[in-house]
């Protein structure tokens, strides 16, 4: 029935519908649970399929089970209940007592009721741990049962609360670590101990060291995270993620830190202690790590946090304006360097560099593609598909998309040179600050104290960005030779040998216009220095072509 304050609403049914006690009772608990619109039904119910699937439950025993949903737009579903449905949405289950028909007399009694959250894993584990596991694990609710067959109930509820537990923390974004059962319920100082002071209960020491392991691993699996994971994949993240996952790290081991300072976790370590167990001081050393990682995370959260204002005018910033923000960014870098106890260690800092490194190529990519590639007929992702909003991170995955038309040679090339250009002396630029602010590491020094030198090959910050300066270069010698031989098309030499001459600078032209369009034909990304240059895939028309024709 309707619950109180919930308006039902008293609109009949459309003629073509199913005029029915007992869906009109269905109807009475969809606008109740699921906050349905008269509307709604009324579309829903008009359709004969969904009257079958109804009518097809209430009078048929082969389907004892109905889900009724919301979809997009409020419109409602039905299903049975071997059809799969969204895990997003509200459900309201219905079922049979029983596989007969529901009577239209007792139909209130016959028909079970129930809700499903449209946030399961939110839901299941109170389920599980206040309902099932209050019912399942009480003995006196299983007197009768054989011991063996109460233990393994026991234990297989243990295991269902212990992983979701985990899976409701891995969906959340942190670590949980469960306790066992019979630790999280029972009063540790009488539980563990006899009169004389030793543990005799077998059975919770099992699952003590059972829960150690667990826990190990668990710790272990976040404290061997590293920031640079996603660099040695093939990705390339900007800054951003560098702090987001030392936020997310910081967290994570702030939460597990806590867990494991509970009373009933220190109890136990004292117990694993006396019983001399083995796995005391694997235990008790994986807690002096996490304390530690918890330092580590906290200290290196808190002195990237100045970077979040450069890396928001970075982004703001046009690639063009960019040359005054790079100065004030290495100086924050080497504040970070001298000030963090923990972050100035060249594996950190050469992973931060990197990422600033991929953010330029960034903003260089969307200089190249968005701006100057309309005047050579190079169109972006976002020009295709509409909308430079929605396809805003498809530039950090290419940085040409080639569709060339005639426009090719026109005069706005001096323009496009320019572009060029501007994205060369923007990359100069901060690879010289990085070497000027190098140089002069020591002298962020505080009180005398050594500033450690940032003694790590460039090489190893700059691979990326060099290989994509090297292809602007060989972009920025062909768009020259374009541009000279764009002018032969207005020469015309005279003389006794000027009609033959004529012909050869005719030809040559001819040669280069058909090295241009080869390329009109093919798509291909200048950028994408991971691709191998030859005669079958060249970046554009050949160099050698363009020298040859200077020579003659």
């Amino acid at each position: 029935m309707a619950e109180t304050g919930v308006r039902v609403s008293q609109e009949p049914l459309k003629a073509n519908a199913v005029v029915d006690e007992r869906i009109d009772f269905l109807r009475e608990q969809a606008f109740t649970c699921l906050r349905l619109k008269t509307d709604k039904w009324n579309r829903f119910i008009a359709s004969e399929e969904n009257q079958k699937v109804l009518l097809d439950f209430l009078d048929k025993g082969c389907c004892n089970c109905l889900v009724l949903f919301s979809g997009p737009g409020g419109t409602l579903h039905v299903v049975d209940g071997q059809t799969p449905v969204p895990w997003k949405t509200k459900l309201l289950c219905i079922l049979k007592r029983g596989d007969r028909k529901v009577s239209k007399s007792n139909f209130r009694t016959e028909l079970w009721l129930g809700e499903v959250s449209g946030h399961p894993l939110e839901h299941v584990p109170v389920l599980v741990s206040e309902v099932l596991v209050s019912v399942l694990v009480n003995g006196r609710n299983h007197r009768s049962w054989p011991r063996v067959v109460s233990e393994d109930i026991c234990k297989h509820m243990e295991k269902l609360k212990s992983r979701l537990e985990t899976l409701r923390g891995r969906a959340e974004g942190r670590t949980l670590l469960p306790l066992p059962l019979c630790v999280e319920r029972a009063e540790m100082q009488d539980a563990f101990h006899s009169p004389t002071g030793w543990p005799v209960d077998r059975t919770m020491l099992y699952s003590i060291e059972t829960m150690v392991i667990q826990w190990t691993h668990q710790i272990w699996d976040i404290l061997k995270k590293d920031s640079s994971q996603a660099l040695l994949q093939g990705d390339h993240p900007g800054p951003s993620a560098e702090m987001d996952f030392w936020v997310t790290q910081r967290d994570n081991l702030l939460g597990i830190q806590r867990q494991i300072q509970n009373p009933k976790v220190k109890k136990i370590v004292e117990i694993l202690k006396r019983i001399k167990s083995s796995y005391y001081s694997s235990f008790s050393d994986i807690f002096l790590k996490v304390n530690q990682a918890v330092l580590e995370a906290v200290d290196i959260e808190l002195h990237l946090r100045p970077l979040k204002k450069h890396i928001g005018r970075l982004e703001e910033r046009n690639f063009t304006h960019m040359e005054p923000l790079i100065a004030p960014l290495f100086h924050t870098l080497c504040l970070i360097w001298s000030h963090s106890k923990y972050y100035c260690i060249p594996g950190h800092m050469v992973v931060l560099l990197q990422e600033f490194c991929n953010l330029l190529i960034e903003k260089e990519q969307k200089l190249v593609t968005g701006q100057f590639g309309k005047q050579w007929g190079i169109v972006s992702a976002a020009d295709v598909f509409g909308g430079t909003e929605q396809m805003e991170d498809m530039y950090t995955l290419q940085a040409f998309a080639y569709l060339i038309p005639e426009e090719l040679f026109k005069m706005e090339l001096e323009e496009g040179m320019e572009r060029v250009q501007q994205t060369i002396h923007v990359i100069r630029t901060f690879k010289r600050s990085f070497h000027q602010h190098r140089a002069k590491i020591s002298q962020y020094g505080r009180g005398g104290t050594e500033v450690k030198p940032w003694d790590f090959p460039s090489t190893l910050v700059f691979h990326r960005t060099d290989c994509i300066l090297q292809r602007l270069l060989m972009i920025e010698e062909l768009f020259t030779s374009a541009l000279d031989f764009l002018k032969l098309e207005k020469i015309e030499l005279g003389g006794c040998r000027g009609k033959i001459l004529s012909d050869m600078v005719y030809s040559m032209n001819e040669e280069f216009h058909d090295s241009w369009r080869n390329l009109r034909e093919r798509k291909y990304d200048p950028l994408d220095y991971t691709k191998q240059v030859t005669s079958k895939n060249p970046p554009s028309p050949s160099p050698a072509l363009a020298i040859n024709q200077h020579c003659r």
